[in-house]
C-alpha cells in the first residue's frame, strides 16, 4: 500500500530517524522524504493520508475520525516533513 505522508520532527535529520526506524520495526517497507517542509494543515487534511508524530506512531487517515493536522504538535521547534512510504 503506497502512502503519501507528513512527519512531524525537529528537522529532516530526526525525520528521516523517525521513519527509518518504522521500517527496521516493519511497519513500512521503505520510505523516501520527498523535500517538502512545514506543510500547511488544510494540505495535510486533503492531500496525505498519514500523520507520524515525533514519537513515531503512524496514523493512517482511515483509522481517525478527525483531522489529521490536529495529530501535529505546533510547539516551538517542530517541523512537518513530507514523505512517501510503501506499507
Amino acid at each position: 500500500m503506497r502512502i503519501n505522508g507528513v512527519v512531524s520532527a525537529r528537522h529532516e535529520g530526526h525525520a528521516y530517524k523517525i521513519l527509518e526506524e518504522l521500517v527496521s520495526e516493519g511497519i513500512l517497507d521503505w520510505f523516501e522524504l520527498d523535500g517538502r517542509e512545514d506543510i500547511p494543515s488544510d494540505e495535510i487534511n486533503n492531500r496525505y493520508d498519514a500523520v507520524v508524530d515525533c514519537e513515531g506512531y503512524l496514523t493512517m487517515d482511515e483509522d481517525f475520525a478527525g483531522e489529521l493536522s490536529d495529530l501535529i504538535h505546533n510547539s516551538h521547534g517542530i517541523h512537518t516533513f513530507s514523505f512517501e512510504a510503501e506499507r
